[in-house]
């Protein structure tokens, strides 16, 4: 192993398992610590830096991102930034860290699927997927023993996932003004218009077809909604 990641696995694999202690380490991470978890955590974190890179640097919406995305998985506490940054300087490839994921893990399926869904929500962050960033998802979520097929699938089912509830589908809670209302629907349609879609670069095509289903469903789902708000 070489980088930044060294002295921090390390660290963690002097903590006993099961034992959670106060630790130089756990100072920056939390106060318990699993050491497989955190490790793990650790290697997801490098993944997500590898998938932010591939088309460029960080922005403030996948940084704001991943400190959503993050505190929540295997029920960790975490400064993501921190690791993140670390994450983003060390040399090892896509490769060595699932490798890693997969000898503390090595059948764990949910634990897999919620990585590649985890991604796929970074990758969405800032800009509409493209096909280098579904290309690395694809190649992780193959060397974790699924289909490249499927990736494509659960891409377009976390698009489309509030279709039928016109609430959701805008993002409004369920107690709404008219004024959130118009400001929800000006948002989508400025994010799902295919004038806008069409200008980026190397736009997924399975991205795209996901797209235009939410125009068309946002725009109707409005008409609906202004007349009962």
């Amino acid at each position: 192993m070489n980088g930044y990641f060294d002295k921090f696995v390390r660290k963690i694999k002097k903590i006993p398992d099961n034992k959670p202690k106060k630790s130089a380490i756990t100072l920056a991470i939390g106060d318990k610590v699993n050491p497989k978890h955190m490790m793990t955590l650790f290697y997801f974190v490098a993944l997500a830096a590898r998938l932010v890179e591939v088309d460029g640097a960080t922005n403030n919406k996948e940084r704001a991102q991943l400190v959503k995305l993050f505190p929540n998985f295997l029920g960790a506490k975490i400064r993501i930034e921190s690791l993140y940054r670390d994450a983003v300087q060390d040399q090892n490839d896509l490769e060595f860290f699932v490798s890693k994921i997969k000898a503390i893990y090595p059948r764990n399926k949910l634990l897999f699927r919620q990585i590649i869904d985890n991604l796929i929500i970074l990758a969405d962050a800032d800009a509409p997927v493209n096909n280098h960033e579904l290309g690395l998802i694809q190649k992780l979520a193959v060397r974790l023993g699924f289909a490249k097929k499927n990736v494509e699938k659960w891409l377009e089912n976390y698009l489309l996932q509030n279709m039928g509830d016109d609430y959701k589908l805008l993002g409004l809670s369920y107690k709404t003004s008219k004024q959130d209302l118009n400001e929800a629907y000006r948002e989508k349609m400025m994010k799902y218009h295919p004038d806008k879609l069409y200008s980026y670069p190397n736009i997924a095509d399975i991205y795209l077809q996901a797209c235009r289903q939410q125009y068309d469903a946002i725009s109707k789902a409005y008409e609906r909604l202004k007349d009962k708000i």
